[in-house]
């Protein structure tokens, strides 16, 4: 699909790292995800996040410490700056500011591309809590969310071609931050993303973001039973906070876990143990090595219970 009128060579080759490949000159990553959230700043962003106030630090992007978490096994992390009146959140190797951007941009505005060169990527607006307009920038003739065209002339004017092609669209991840600055009036540099940030770690449990429940159970009474089962099952039943949090959901009370309190502080443990638990892929597996493997499943979905049914009071 060929770069509409609208593309000036200058800005299109300021925002080449977005399109880069391994080996190439100002590579970004093939997957990352940037965030975009208006008066909002950057610590409340975080947190809205899922943020982790403890981990909070000075990271770059380009340093060990802040690519080792990419493997399996350790928390998602986030980057922040201030731009302008906008907060701007790169997650390396990352992506759920694209599924996150409705919740954060409550009481406000956010817009979010995701890169991804493995599933699908998003270019995402939403105002209030709302998806308005979101699409696949590779295929942009697609268009959904509560107003679908909304984003159309400043799309044009980035230079998308929104006609359907069976090609896809050139150079779509630069377009999109050029797309971004035409909604925002900013736009990050590749030196001020590679370069020191501050950064915590997070996951979304802890967001506001709607928990889905595990399969094969249906709402909020199967959630809590589930949620028992599977706290006697690992031996979990006297988590600090647990009994208090499951007995104010029996009342029909809604309980909302931060990070840092004491029963945060276990499911974090619990959601690591899951993700390196899940790592383990050899098709040979000793006992213990099965038994680990079967101990990350059954946490993975005590969290998926525990989170719907605190979400979800019966």
């Amino acid at each position: 699909m060929p770069i509409g009128d609208g593309y000036h060579v200058a800005e299109l080759d300021e925002f080449s790292w977005a399109d880069s490949h391994p080996g190439q000159d100002r590579h970004l990553s093939e997957i990352f995800c940037l965030t975009f959230v208006k008066d909002v700043g950057i610590d409340e962003v975080l947190r809205l996040m899922g943020g982790f106030a403890d981990t909070t630090a000075v990271r770059a992007a380009a340093a060990d410490d802040a690519l080792g978490h990419c493997s399996e096994g350790t928390p998602e992390l986030a980057m922040a700056a201030r731009l302008g009146s906008w907060t701007v959140v790169l997650e390396p190797c990352g992506f759920w500011g694209s599924s996150l951007t409705p919740i954060l941009s409550r009481g406000t505005e956010a817009v979010s591309l995701l890169r991804h060169d493995y599933a699908s990527p998003h270019l995402d607006y939403a105002v209030d809590g709302e998806l308005v307009t979101g699409l696949d920038p590779t295929f942009p003739d697609v268009r959904y969310g509560t107003e679908p065209a909304r984003l159309d002339p400043l799309l044009r004017e980035a230079g998308f071609d929104l006609a359907e092609s069976e090609n896809g669209q050139d150079r779509a991840f630069s377009l999109s931050l050029r797309a971004i600055r035409l909604i925002t009036g900013v736009s990050p540099t590749y030196e001020q993303l590679t370069g020191p940030l501050t950064s915590a770690h997070f996951d979304p449990w802890f967001s506001a973001a709607p928990k889905h429940l595990p399969r094969g159970v249906d709402g909020p009474v199967e959630a809590l039973a589930e949620t028992k089962r599977l706290t006697e099952l690992l031996g979990l039943t006297s988590t600090p906070g647990l009994p208090e949090a499951l007995a104010a959901v029996e009342s029909g009370q809604r309980v909302d876990v931060t990070p840092d309190s004491d029963l945060g502080q276990h499911v974090r443990a619990w959601l690591i143990e899951c993700d390196q638990g899940r790592s383990t892929s050899s098709s040979w597996l000793t006992r213990s090595e099965e038994a680990r493997r079967q101990r990350a499943t059954d946490l993975r979905k005590l969290a998926q219970a525990l989170g719907y049914c605190l979400q979800n009071p019966r």
